[in-house]
């Protein structure tokens, strides 16, 4: 597992004020799913990655990384508190990315 993609989960984490081991294990409560599934849902979309790699970082088959991206876009279409959430991870994490210039470089290099 690369050290970015673990330092990017953590911040993203803090962000929806859960745990990283929250995030990969195995628990289906609800609201934990929704995280879940918003965090696909950023890295798929505001960083660009590949489903086998967010299924590597979320310790998830990439199927299961797919199927919750688009329950996270049905989401953010009709709620708009789902939105106001994205917006703010989106708004938060590019923050930290853009003053961590250690994050920004490697981001730039795996892509």
């Amino acid at each position: 597992m690369d050290v970015t993609d673990r330092l990017i989960l953590t911040q993203i984490c803090k962000l929806l004020d859960v745990s990283s081991t929250d995030m990969t294990n195995q628990n289906r409560q609800a609201h934990l799913s929704r995280k879940r599934q918003m965090i696909y849902y950023y890295l798929r979309m505001d960083l660009g990655w590949q489903w086998n790699r967010i299924g590597k970082l979320m310790e998830r088959h990439h199927a299961t990384i797919i199927d919750g991206y688009k329950k996270a876009k049905h989401q953010l279409e009709i709620y708009t508190d789902t939105q106001e959430l994205y917006a703010k991870l989106h708004q938060e994490t590019a923050d930290y990315i853009e003053l961590n210039p250690y994050l920004l470089q490697a981001l730039t290099t795996l892509i």
